[in-house]
């Protein structure tokens, strides 16, 4: 038999499908289901346009030579990107499930589930991205021109990429979700923490500034804030009426750039945005990998044999001791005393037949009588002597 499975089985491929092939089908199953779920795409529809209509209205117009007013919206508008993403997680957890059956059975590739799974929410996400981004940047008065406004967009897609690849990674790698969206929370507090606006990088300390370095909300405020003072619009020496040259021998982009600790060469933007695609592809490698090599679809209870001579050799111990023979105090006459707890035992327990205590009795009934509700006769008929 294994000659011939050998020999039958060599040249049948593992998958059905190929790489390219699997993605695709997956992709388009992945998009059905998520048009089969329009009150998950109407709400994050309400909650993008809700939030990016609340930020356009409280920062209306604001004026860019206030940085902290300028930092903060920019942090503000980058992190609720982030955190409208990690309610996906649970989304994520539900579908591994089916994924461990599929994937078992040989349907598809585990790569090209995580490929899938990401391109199906590329396109929400580019939705997404430009509706906030649009609000945000032409209601909010950020530099008036299009590459600005392009590079702002693509900042907002990738972070929010990012946190997408983040709550999928924890999806995949935590046994349940009591696990999941609490590390999830931690995640995002370190994010908030370290990203150089609540606490400037000259703030934090030396043991601690590689946080702000490993922070993508901080490269990504960071990029955003770099190209939008290093542009020729902001980066003059004289800006409302006030000669920062002359005053402190910078440029107002560069002495806004400074109030923040944040470096003011161009080249930063280039770096952020290197730095998240990096980190999106981290995370999404990851997953790849604790899908494939790290599941939890085992069972929680597992019975394992033992070899014999191991079994008497641990009771030969006398350090086992994990369990002993208990008696009843009414129903057992097992002397416990004498027997070892270290060896086996069989009690053996007689079926005692038990006698019924009552005799079966004939219930008879006579002369019972009820009434019947007739539809043509308004006084009800009794029917009597029945038994």
């Amino acid at each position: 038999m294994a000659v011939n499975a050998e020999r039958f089985m060599e040249g049948v491929s593992e998958f059905h499908q190929g790489f390219w092939s699997s993605t695709w089908t997956l992709t388009k199953r992945q998009m059905i289901l998520m048009k089969r779920d329009p009150a998950c795409l109407q709400g994050r529809a309400m909650l993008v346009i809700v939030v990016g209509l609340l930020f356009a209205i409280l920062f209306y117009q604001f004026g860019l030579d206030d940085t902290q007013m300028t930092m903060g919206v920019i942090y503000a508008s980058v992190l609720s990107q982030g955190l409208g993403e990690v309610a996906w997680i649970v989304t994520f957890y539900d579908a591994r499930v089916v994924f461990y059956k599929q994937r078992a059975a040989n349907f598809f590739r585990t790569s090209s589930y995580v490929v899938a799974t990401m391109l199906v929410q590329l396109p929400l996400a580019v939705m997404e991205t430009l509706v906030f981004g649009s609000l945000i940047y032409w209601l909010g008065g950020f530099v008036y021109e299009l590459g600005a406004f392009l590079m702002l967009e693509l900042l907002l897609l990738l972070i929010l990429l990012v946190f997408l690849s983040l709550v999928f990674f924890l999806a995949a790698a935590s046994p349940n979700l009591s696990i999941a969206e609490p590390v999830a929370m931690v995640c995002v507090l370190f994010y908030v923490l370290f990203a150089g606006f609540i606490v400037s990088k000259n703030q934090i300390p030396d043991w601690l500034v590689w946080l702000y370095w490993l922070d993508p909300v901080a490269w990504t405020v960071r990029s955003v804030v770099v190209s939008q003072y290093r542009h020729p619009e902001l980066d003059v020496c004289v800006y409302g009426a006030f000669d920062y040259c002359a005053m402190y021998s910078q440029t107002m982009g560069e002495f806004s750039l400074g109030l923040f600790d944040v470096p003011s060469a161009k080249s930063w933007v280039r770096y952020g945005i290197i730095f998240l695609v990096l980190v999106f592809l981290g995370f999404t490698l990851l997953t790849y990998f604790v899908l494939e090599y790290y599941r939890f679809d085992r069972p929680e209870n597992v019975a394992l044999s033992v070899d014999p001579k191991a079994r008497k050799a641990k009771a030969n111990d006398p350090k086992d001791d994990a369990f002993s023979l208990v008696a009843s105090p009414c129903a057992s006459d097992v002397d416990i005393l004498g027997i070892d707890a270290r060896t086996e035992t069989v009690l053996r327990i007689d079926r005692i037949d038990r006698k019924k205590k009552v005799e079966p009795v004939t219930v008879a009934f006579k002369d019972l009588w009820y009434t019947v509700q007739h539809p043509a006769a308004p006084v009800n008929q009794p029917r009597h002597s029945i038994s």
